[in-house]
């Protein structure tokens, strides 16, 4: 199951994130954050409303991604950078 989700605030021990929709997030998963290429396992430590705040369970993995970041102008995209 994928949940998409914003972070808001990331350290090397944990992050607060906020996540949209009728579902919840298990106590226990995986956090993928494309533009940053970065997997890392969490624990959820306490929640209110669409906010979680997660612990991280094991070092910040870098990952290959190949994500696009765009701008969007009128009728035309314009890549920014393209990660890998």
């Amino acid at each position: 199951m994928t949940i998409d989700c914003v972070v808001r605030d990331i350290s090397e021990v944990g992050a607060k994130i906020r996540v949209n929709g009728s579902v919840a997030p298990p106590d226990q998963f995986s956090l993928r954050v494309e533009l940053d290429a970065m997997w890392v396992d969490c624990e959820v430590i306490w929640r209110d409303g669409e906010f979680l705040g997660v612990r991280f369970l094991n070092e910040i993995k870098k990952v290959a991604t190949t994500r696009l970041q765009i701008i969007q102008n009128g009728h035309r995209n314009s890549v920014l950078r393209k990660l890998k």
